[in-house]
């Protein structure tokens, strides 16, 4: 576990600000994410580290606030390394960041594995689009509405998107897909759009995206306008 904060140099805590049974749990969720012992006390350590000196800022910070001032400090967001991989940390102190931080490298820890990279971690589409079918149309939706929807999918949708990861999909991945769809009538094209708009905006709701690109702007129907060539 490598843990780099930008522009300072992790200091050695003078004391445990860690209480032994909050240090059990650390080696304890350490120890079932594969960590051996030796990691687990670096663990302990980072964590200590980063809370003795980013508590002592915020200290510092309220102290020197004017007497009467109502202003809390302005929001925190400061770059964070792990294992390679940078995060934004934000808090809205430096004790809520601190906190943020403990949860970063619990919560996103892995054992070491030569074999990953910072970006191995996705989720397939065509996956996640079965297991949103699953859950949110079948038995929800009428029973032509959902033969509908399974031809959209298996016939033009999962041909592009079925394996790519949904961390891959852009604005411009969307609208290459209905460009290609072009020569069908824009009322089909609109529904595919419909549909995929639908399984990328819960992959967003779900924490799996930041952002839907399928409801950028720039996204024009190829259809718009068009005579109808063929049906889906």
């Amino acid at each position: 576990m490598v843990v780099k904060m930008v522009g300072w140099i992790q200091p050695v805590p003078p004391f445990s600000i860690l209480s032994d049974a909050e240090r059990r749990k650390i080696s304890i969720q350490g120890e079932n994410i594969g960590f051996n012992k030796a990691q687990q006390e670096q663990i302990v350590t980072i964590i200590e580290s980063v809370l003795t000196k980013h508590l002592d800022s915020f200290k510092t910070d309220v102290a020197g606030m004017p007497k009467g001032d109502n202003d809390m400090p302005k929001k925190i967001r400061r770059p964070l390394t792990i294992n390679g991989v940078n995060l934004w940390i934000s808090g809205n102190n430096e004790q809520e960041y601190a906190e943020n931080i403990i949860r970063a490298v619990l919560g996103g820890a892995k054992a070491p594995d030569t074999s990953s990279t910072p970006h191995a971690r996705s989720t397939n589409f065509r996956a996640y689009a079965e297991n949103f079918m699953a859950l949110y149309k079948r038995g929800k939706v009428r029973h032509t509405t959902l033969a509908g929807y399974e031809g959209y999918l298996k016939n033009h949708i999962y041909p592009f998107f079925g394996k790519m990861a949904l961390e891959e999909i852009s604005v411009d991945t969307v609208q290459a897909f209905l460009n290609a769809k072009a020569d069908l009538s824009e009322h089909t094209v609109d529904e595919l759009h419909r549909l995929l708009n639908s399984i990328l905006q819960a992959a967003c709701e779900a924490g799996i995206l930041a952002k839907n690109p399928s409801k950028s702007r720039l996204i024009k129907n190829p259809a718009k306008g068009k005579k109808k060539v063929r049906e889906a």
